[in-house]
């Protein structure tokens, strides 16, 4: 039991510096949505090493616990990997959206040059396939397997089964969940109808076997619930921070075109200019950090695989 309570003393930790880096960024950041992709993958491999250090029999129904719980990091894992990559077509389509009107101030006399009403077309486009790319994720965001057990209606010995294997795998199930259900309001949709971030003020029942875990885990909940109520006001919608920096942007830029008359002269803009620039520094800041999600995505996926097999072979290895 005692490599038990240093694995929940890790969730714990791990929680907490969670929270304090949501405290110290901007809502939704790429820098928070990484830190929670990186702390599910430390969890996965710790885990690992600590079914090592506990008595457990082949044969056991720990394996199948186990396997279940693992299947659901693999189909999360492989649903936000596609999600990704419609985060990826759209910042390289924005990207040529941006190529397609910039100027060569050398050569601004041309007769090629697109006119005004195009550029604005242009962003129209690009505003339809963000609400386009929000919708399709939407539809991939629920139901997801994202449950949050009542331990109120498991007792002590449901809990030490497996010499404390079942109460740490119960605590992983419910940590797991709520990291997996920020990752998926940062990188695919948030609704209100979803309910996944939904609080439990009832911690009566989870006294025992590392509750300064759980309690960490609803007071994490519960500020990013907050938060989104605070800025979505029950909107809908992609919730990573540099998204919507990226759609304010494209608003702003649309703005200004708009109060801007003649062919040539909103190129020679500066204010344009500069809204121009500002729109391409938030598309390489949304595609390097999307970029550095999909590797951890991927290697997230390879690390799965591989954990299940040791854990299989460990299991065997007990006969």
């Amino acid at each position: 039991m005692a490599a038990c309570k240093e694995y929940y003393k890790f969730l714990t930790s791990g929680i907490d510096d969670l929270e304090r880096v949501f405290t110290s960024t901007d809502s939704m950041s790429i820098q928070f949505l990484q830190k929670t992709l990186s702390f599910l993958r430390s969890i996965n491999t710790q885990f690992t090493l600590l079914v090592h250090k506990i008595p457990l029999n082949s044969g056991d129904k720990w394996l199948y616990e186990y396997m279940k719980e693992s299947d659901k990091y693999w189909k999360l894992c492989k649903i936000l990997k596609s999600i990704i990559s419609r985060m990826d077509s759209f910042y390289s389509n924005a990207f040529n959206f941006i190529s397609s009107f910039e100027d060569d101030q050398d050569h601004i006399h041309q007769h090629i040059r697109l006119h005004r009403e195009q550029v604005l077309y242009s962003i129209g486009s690009c505003k339809l396939m963000a609400r386009r790319m929000e919708e399709a994720n939407g539809f991939d965001a629920f139901p997801l397997p994202l449950n949050f057990d009542n331990i109120n209606v498991m007792n002590e010995f449901k809990l030490i089964e497996f010499n404390g294997f079942k109460g740490v795998l119960y605590a992983i199930s419910n940590v797991s969940s709520l990291l997996f259900a920020i990752l998926v309001y940062g990188l695919m949709n948030y609704s209100p109808e979803y309910g996944y971030l939904k609080g439990d003020d009832d911690l009566s029942g989870r006294l025992l076997f590392g509750s300064g875990c759980l309690i960490s885990m609803e007071r994490l909940k519960k500020k990013v619930a907050m938060e989104i109520e605070r800025t979505q006001e029950g909107n809908e919608g992609l919730l990573m921070y540099e998204f919507k920096r990226t759609m304010s942007a494209v608003e702003v830029l649309e703005i200004r075109l708009r109060e801007t008359r003649g062919r040539v002269a909103w190129r020679k803009n500066l204010k344009i200019r500069k809204k121009i620039d500002d729109l391409k520094d938030c598309l390489e800041m949304l595609k390097s950090g999307t970029q550095i999600i999909r590797v951890e995505i991927h290697d997230f996926i390879d690390e799965i695989m591989e954990e299940r097999k040791k854990m299989f072979d460990f299991s065997i290895s007990k006969q």
